[in-house]
């Protein structure tokens, strides 16, 4: 009897869970589906890359774990989405979509979104690495680095070639 109740406990507070990770990777991939919405006239590129961000500020530091993400770019913008193809996105990052831009009144027009940063440094410090840093100002000053990992040397090339953010 002790088991079965244990049993239950457990797979209620599972399920919950689930429903939690599931409805917040939903909401991501529906405002994702939202923004691509109102940028279809743009002539965006699309990679299926792999995403770490880390957070600081000055009183905590988190971190993150790599996880698959889609990629849009074309030369004024950068658009990082949920992996379409994920259920577990939520659980690991709760800022996607972000949209990194240096014509921030233009894009917010377009997309209605919240989440339009202006990258305070781009740089490319590995073979297939790069790295993109933004700040958010609010009641707190959080400072974000983000790592994009692209599968081939010849895509960050080509991202390289096209993007002036």
């Amino acid at each position: 009897m002790d088991t079965v109740v244990i049993i239950l406990f457990i797979s209620f507070w599972l399920g919950i869970f689930l429903t939690i990770v599931f409805s917040i990777t939903a909401s991501q991939k529906k405002k994702a589906k939202l923004i691509k919405l109102h940028l279809k006239e743009e002539k965006l590129s699309h990679y299926k890359v792999q995403f770490l961000q880390m957070k600081t500020s000055k009183y905590t530091a988190i971190g993150g774990v790599w996880i698959k993400v889609d990629f849009y770019f074309n030369e004024n913008l950068i658009l990082i989405a949920p992996d379409s193809d994920s259920f577990f996105n939520g659980m690991n990052n709760f800022n996607l979509p972000i949209i990194i831009t240096n014509n921030h009144e233009l894009y917010h027009n377009k997309t209605f979104s919240s989440k339009i940063k202006k990258a305070t440094e781009i740089n490319y410090p590995w073979t297939k690495t790069m790295k993109i840093k933004y700040r958010e100002i609010g009641m707190i000053d959080n400072k974000y680095d983000i790592q994009i990992r692209f599968n081939q040397k010849a895509d960050m090339e080509k991202f390289r070639l096209i993007n002036k953010v």
